[in-house]
């Protein structure tokens, strides 16, 4: 059966793009995500002095 997926696959598949529209949805919409919490709209190079620092 090369090139079909079982219901369990199919359920993981749809799962995963259900959470890739909402992040998508949340980003075009600049809601709060779990991965960009509010107020997340800062500029890039304050955000990559933020991220340098708490990688430091």
């Amino acid at each position: 059966m090369r090139g079909q997926l079982s219901q369990k696959e199919m359920m993981r598949v749809m799962q995963a793009l259900d959470e890739v529209l909402e992040k998508s949805l949340a980003i075009l919409e600049k809601r709060p995500t779990e991965d960009a919490p509010a107020g997340g709209e800062e500029e890039l190079p304050e955000k990559l002095d933020r991220l340098s620092e708490e990688t430091v």
